[in-house]
């Protein structure tokens, strides 16, 4: 039996903001793929009318997303039971799919408030931080203090690999 739309939103919703785990949604391969689709998808779509990035800019976005998540998992994948990891997956595929979701919702929003765009920018990173650190919590069954420490400092070298990309692919195309 899939789950339902609204019992994903509510596993997302706990998972986030009540430090829930992702057992909430049940695995299965075709959810997996149809949220890592839904990601590239609505990855593209935010960043090219939401941020306003050029194509080079989006590309590049999508890809440091995609790898960043999966040398995540990569480097879990020895600490991490396997079901743990693929349960972890699936939910952090479908919290980056809901969050580039609401980013969408928001375009709206920046006709009305332009200097908006950061704001809410930060706090859908926030959003997906916070999901990240219970899905990484879930899957390594550690302190929250340090799976918050080492996903602030992978985040923090994903910013860092974006912006050498950036500065490259800049000064290649200028």
């Amino acid at each position: 039996m899939s789950p339902s739309v609204a019992g994903i939103g509510g596993g997302l919703f706990r998972l986030v903001f009540r430090g829930g785990s992702p057992e909430r949604i049940p695995y299965s391969d075709r959810l997996l793929i149809s949220a890592l689709l839904a990601t590239l998808v609505l990855g593209i779509v935010a960043q090219r009318w939401f941020f306003g990035n050029s194509v080079i800019g989006t590309g590049l976005a999508v890809f440091t997303l995609f790898s960043g998540v999966y040398l995540g998992a990569a480097l879990l994948s020895r600490r991490a039971p396997r079901m743990r990891l693929r349960l972890g997956l699936q939910s952090l595929w479908l919290l980056s799919a809901a969050v580039q979701l609401l980013l969408i919702a928001a375009i709206g929003l920046l006709a009305v408030i332009p200097h908006a765009r950061s704001g809410i920018g930060i706090a859908a990173g926030v959003l997906l931080l916070l999901g990240t650190i219970n899905v990484v919590r879930y899957a390594l069954g550690s302190s929250r203090w340090r799976v918050a420490a080492m996903c602030l400092a992978f985040a923090a070298v994903l910013g860092a690999f974006y912006s050498i990309l950036s500065t490259l692919l800049e000064t290649l195309y200028s």
